[in-house]
C-alpha cells in the first residue's frame, strides 16, 4: 500500500523525521493523545494536502511543504469501519498505538470520506522493518487555494 506524508518543511528535514511521529506525540491529533507517537498519512497525495490545507489560516503566503512517498504492507493495516470511529477519536487511536499496539489503521478521511487516512505506529516494533520509503520530496500548494 503506498500512503503519503505531507508536513511543513520546517518540520520535515528527512525522512527520520517525517515517520518518528513526535509532533502527534507533542500535540496529539485526531485519533492520538498527547504523549502517544503517531504518523498521519492519507491514501493519495491530494488528500494529504487537503488534510493541511483544511487546518491552514487565511494567509496570502502558505509556508513551504514536504511529501514522503511511503509503502507499507496493506496486510499490516487494520480498516476501521466508520461506525466504529466515535466522536473522541482519540481513544480509538490511543487504544491501537504503542509498543503492544497495530502496526497502523486507516479510517475515512473526515475532509473526503470516500477516502483513506493511514494512521502508523512507529512505536511497533516492526515499524522499521515494514516501512519503505522515497525521498522527501518539495510540495508547491496553487496560491489560487489561498482565495477561499
Amino acid at each position: 500500500m503506498r500512503v503519503y506524508r505531507f508536513a511543513k518543511a520546517r518540520h520535515a528535514p528527512d525522512a527520520q523525521t517525517m515517520l518518528s511521529g513526535e509532533g502527534a506525540r507533542e500535540w496529539g491529533g485526531r485519533f492520538n493523545s498527547p504523549g502517544v507517537r503517531a504518523v498521519y498519512c492519507a491514501s493519495t497525495l491530494s488528500l494529504a494536502a487537503l488534510e493541511i490545507l483544511v487546518h491552514a489560516p487565511r494567509v496570502a503566503i502558505l509556508p513551504e511543504y514536504r511529501f514522503l512517498e511511503v509503502q507499507v504492507p496493506d496486510r499490516a493495516i487494520e480498516h476501521i469501519a466508520d461506525e466504529e470511529v466515535a466522536e473522541d477519536a482519540s481513544v480509538l487511536g490511543d487504544e491501537r498505538l504503542g509498543a503492544d499496539g497495530v502496526f497502523g489503521f486507516s479510517v475515512a478521511s473526515f475532509v473526503i470520506p470516500q477516502e483513506r487516512n493511514v494512521v502508523l505506529n512507529p512505536d511497533h516494533p516492526d515499524f522499521a522493518s515494514l516501512v519503505t520509503h522515497g525521498d522527501v520530496e518539495p510540495f508547491t500548494l496553487d496560491e489560487r487555494l489561498l482565495l477561499r
